[in-house]
């Protein structure tokens, strides 16, 4: 199989789903399916580049960060295929980046959960949070120019040059030090590539269990989220049962994530009037726990185990 023919199937569709026209398999050998995936991975990141540009719409900030820790996911999967340091430089490159896309995310996240909040509290502390939210869309604005000089100094033509040379030169004959054999097929790779995220996320579960255990829920809700962007690298090694993998996963994170969203809109209220304090702390305290109680259930009756 040519790697022309695996890039041209490697990408995932807009549902997270793989792609209809995948080619990549457990028998590909590594360090094809490393090329062909990081190649796949920098083009969708330049495309997305070039849609925020045009606007800076939600949407499509929101797509740009997750397509770059997509791409940071896999130049950590697939390093030990290339030169020492060279998927490490490319991943440091684009942490800037991403964390500039996420400013970007805080702020449309907060706008909204302010501004919906300001139909459900009374009086005055309503017309409070209505101004509250135009100043952190003020924010945003200038976020969105920061962020526009990020994108030119992160995804320039030299990052797309330094990309491509390092797709292009594969240790096809020389066993990288950690054993890793290039030319093994995919499936003697996958399944300890993904349970190394999984044990991570395990570990930090009974920690996690905890009413008030924001740190450790914090934690798993980076840990669940490394281990979702490494099933979706490596979908085809789970075949059908992939799709009730990734959403199970996808529903920890969403739960994981907006838990860890209303600890932040909590911090930031603490900028209101002592009067409009109370019930936004109420309000978000209530949301919390229905937060909570959704991810103990998740604990309870969907177990994050993954067949393989």
């Amino acid at each position: 199989m040519s790697a022309n023919a695996v890039i041209k199937g490697a990408g995932m569709t807009s549902g997270n789903k793989p792609s209809a026209e995948a080619r990549i398999t457990d028998a590909t050998l590594l360090w094809l399916a490393a090329r062909c995936t990081l190649a796949s991975k920098g083009q969708e990141l330049f495309k997305l580049r070039r849609k925020v540009l045009r606007g800076f719409g939600p949407e499509d900030v929101h797509d740009l960060r997750v397509s770059s820790r997509r791409m940071r996911e896999a130049l950590k999967l697939f390093a030990p295929c290339f030169p020492a340091g060279g998927a490490g430089k490319l991943s440091k490159d684009l942490r800037h980046l991403t964390r500039l896309l996420g400013e970007m995310r805080n702020h449309d996240e907060a706008a909204a959960f302010f501004g919906a909040l300001a139909g459900e509290v009374d009086g005055g502390c309503s017309a409070e949070l209505h101004a509250f939210t135009g100043t952190l869309l003020a924010r945003r604005e200038e976020a969105a120019a920061e962020l526009a000089q990020g994108l030119k100094r992160a995804l320039t033509r030299s990052f797309r040059s330094r990309c491509r040379k390092l797709v292009n030169q594969p240790l096809l004959f020389q066993r990288p030090e950690n054993g890793t054999d290039p030319l093994a097929p995919m499936a003697d790779f996958a399944g300890s590539a993904v349970a190394s995220r999984y044990f991570a996320v395990e570990e930090l579960i009974p920690a996690a269990r905890g009413l008030k255990a924001f740190d450790a829920q914090h934690r798993l809700r980076i840990a669940v989220k490394h281990l979702r962007y490494r099933v979706e690298l490596l979908a085809f090694h789970f075949g059908e049962g992939f799709t009730e993998l990734h959403a199970r996963l996808k529903e920890y994170q969403d739960v994981l994530g907006q838990m860890h969203d209303l600890r932040v809109f909590l911090e930031m209220a603490e900028g209101l009037s002592p009067e409009c304090r109370p019930p936004v702390a109420a309000a978000v305290e209530k949301k919390w726990r229905q937060l909570y109680r959704r991810f103990s259930h998740l604990l309870q009756t969907e177990s994050i185990y993954i067949a393989q």
